[in-house]
């Protein structure tokens, strides 16, 4: 059984080596072919990326001992990887997904240059919303190519983990859903009981006290980060290394057993 006190440092050592597989299973360059269209490419391939900016930055505030922050960011990467196992699961529905999420991203986008404007945030949007109608005009050909008849959409994040196997990770999100609004629970990593009735917050959280924390929001980013690597090469044709799953196996029993 490891040392509690050192079970972050093991821990550590563990997400260090997951990253660099993750890196190391993600081909330098990406070119298209039959099976991989464009809005595949700029909707898929932009979502894994943003998983490996979302991980490495998980770490970075885990370092920092800012395992709340880490956990807001851990719901981003949470929800990115269920979308990209969607995608990957969608089959001949993915073209149908891709549309209706490009589509009501554009719908989005008009409506904060609204916004943008009335608020003064710029005078004029003419051209932005020029864009926006050549893009849609794009993607109205995209649809008649793919024979797409009704749009589709992503599940909400309880639905797709629920269908792709990933509920018992649903608590968690929950946990870090709270956090993002600021609710009291928010602070329970930083409160501390002083004295009698007393309670003092801290500014971070001191890992040789929790260590455990640190870990599991660790080991919450990186499952979801593995998933995203997977279903992303499915999706792409790449290879990924057997090693990363061990390593993930690994990691579970480092906490369990600590």
């Amino acid at each position: 059984m490891a040392e509690e006190s050192n079970v972050w440092k093991d821990v550590r050592e563990l997400l260090e080596q997951i990253k660099e597989k993750v890196l190391s299973s993600t081909p330098s360059e990406i070119r298209t072919s039959e099976s991989i269209d464009n809005l595949t490419l700029q909707i898929a391939l932009p979502m894994y990326w943003r998983c490996v900016g979302l991980f490495r930055s998980v770490l970075i505030l885990l370092d920092n001992n800012q395992p709340e922050e880490a956990l807001i960011l851990a719901r981003s990467l949470f929800a990115e990887s269920l979308r990209l196992m969607e995608l990957d699961a969608a089959g001949t529905e993915r073209a149908g997904i891709l549309y209706g999420h490009y589509a009501q991203s554009l719908e989005r986008n008009k409506w904060l240059l609204h916004k943008a404007k009335r608020w003064e945030v710029v005078d004029d949007i003419t051209n932005q919303l020029r864009s926006i109608e050549n893009q849609k005009g794009e993607l109205e050909t995209y649809r008649k190519r793919h024979g797409i008849g009704k749009s589709g959409k992503f599940s909400s994040e309880e639905n797709a983990a629920i269908k792709l196997g990933r509920q018992k990770n649903l608590w968690t999100f929950e946990l870090s859903h709270r956090m993002v609004h600021g609710e009291l629970v928010s602070q329970m990593f930083r409160r501390r009981p002083v004295g009698s009735g007393g309670h003092a917050i801290y500014s971070y959280t001191n890992y040789t006290s929790d260590p455990k924390i640190l870990a599991g929001v660790g080991e919450f980013a990186a499952e979801s980060m593995t998933h995203a690597l997977h279903a992303t090469a499915n999706i792409f044709g790449w290879t990924v290394s057997s090693e990363l799953q061990e390593l993930i196996k690994k990691l579970k029993r480092c906490i369990t057993d600590s």
